[in-house]
């Protein structure tokens, strides 16, 4: 195997360079979810890290998420709960590495004992419950067991937009305090 083959990038280095593929999908939130054009990145230059933070409203977050949620839906695989991951990333893309590591373990510290879902807009009166875990299989599955749908349900549905809801304006909340 060649250098070039068996070459190891560190972290700091592959978010530099993910950066430019990242700016389009996380610019929304890191930008105040702006719909004002961003400013192009030549392909040859790699953007600093961490990236520069602006502090946003968390409550315009947690529409956002919870209107993508709804419209695109999530994984499903039953691993990490996937709010959880996009918010570590998005932290991750903000802060530096020690930053990162005490923010995203509080967020999930918060979403262990946090009674999902407070935010429900569509006025639905979902039952709420404690994940006790960051998986979503445990934290869905209370749920579901406790509403006594199925995970097909629209009313499963809801519960996940709200928890991308709630955890994506936890992370705001983390970062506005920390950053801003």
């Amino acid at each position: 195997m060649s250098n070039k083959e068996n070459k190891q990038i560190s972290r700091k280095d592959f978010l530099k360079g993910a950066g430019v593929a990242m700016a389009g999908g996380l610019g929304a939130v890191l930008t105040g979810c702006t719909t004002a054009a961003v400013d192009t990145v030549e392909a040859t230059s790699a953007p600093e890290w961490p990236f520069k933070y602006k502090k946003i409203d968390p409550e315009v977050v947690k529409a956002r998420a919870y209107n993508a949620y709804k419209e695109m839906g999530g994984y499903g695989m039953s691993t990490l709960c996937g709010s959880l991951g996009v918010a570590a990333t998005c932290i991750g893309s903000v802060t530096d590495v020690d930053t990162q590591k005490k923010l995203v373990g509080e967020l999930i510290r918060w979403y262990k004992k946090y009674e999902f879902p407070q935010y429900q807009p569509e006025g639905l009166g979902l039952t709420t419950t404690i994940a006790e875990s960051e998986l979503c299989a445990d934290s869905v599955g209370k749920f579901m067991k406790a509403e006594g749908v199925e995970y097909g349900d629209p009313r499963r549905k809801a519960r996940c937009a709200a928890v991308a809801g709630e955890v994506a304006a936890k992370a705001v909340e983390l970062l506005n305090e920390t950053l801003a």
